[in-house]
């Protein structure tokens, strides 16, 4: 979950319009920063980005001092939360650093996206049926990892029960069947599980405030 809301803010803030890349610049990374890959090569809403991530003692005001003298002050800076997200035009890429204090240093995530793409042709989620007024937050693709797994992330007013009942029926017409246990109806969050073929579909539910979640994920296939 935490990767698909960061990489979803991260590209709440790309100011640009997105489309297919071959090639990622690289992006500078602080003295002495461990890099972690994430995703070198994904889908997010059905645009091309790479995202990747560092740890670093250094402090996030030194992160960001760093950000700024290595892009002249070209910076656009806004705070999430308990972090701060800076972004940068680079030529016809769009490249943002999501900046967190962590342990007494850093650690950034770093997102690139082209702004010379066009839109999908299908709409992000339409690989999932949904309940009437749900909402996607982000529907992610993995591109370069086996079989392409698929998360998806959802938000309505529906209890948890609710929203398994109704992916229970959908899916069923759609030849995938249940495995383990469903949701009870008091349940405040589930983990529900389908497959059809050499495909498996999770179902993360939780209920958050007066809204429920829903993160999918798919792989097979």
């Amino acid at each position: 979950m935490r990767l698909v809301v960061e990489v979803f803010a991260l590209v709440l803030l790309a100011l640009a319009t997105p489309a297919a890349a071959a090639d990622w610049p690289d992006v500078p990374m602080p003295g002495g920063a461990e890099g972690i890959d994430v995703a070198a090569d994904m889908l997010f809403n059905g645009l091309p980005m790479s995202t990747r991530k560092f740890r670093t003692s250094d402090r996030p005001d030194d992160v960001k001092r760093f950000y700024r003298d290595e892009w002249a002050g070209a910076v656009v800076e806004n705070d999430l939360g308990a972090g701060t997200v800076l972004g940068h035009l680079e030529g016809r890429y769009y490249i943002t650093v999501q900046i967190e204090g962590v342990g007494g240093g850093t650690e950034a995530t770093v997102g690139i996206m082209d702004t010379r793409v066009g839109k999908p042709e299908q709409p992000p989620g339409a690989w999932l049926a949904r309940p009437a007024n749900t909402e996607v937050l982000s529907d992610v693709q993995y591109l370069d990892l086996d079989g392409r797994p698929r998360t998806l992330a959802l938000r309505n007013t529906l209890g948890p029960s609710q929203n398994y009942l109704f992916y229970r029926s959908r899916l069923a017409a759609d030849g995938w069947k249940p495995e383990g246990p469903g949701c009870s109806v008091m349940a405040s969050r589930c983990l529900v599980e389908f497959s059809r073929g050499d495909e498996h579909l999770s179902l993360a539910i939780q209920r958050e405030g007066d809204s429920t979640t829903v993160l999918a994920n798919r792989t097979g296939g």
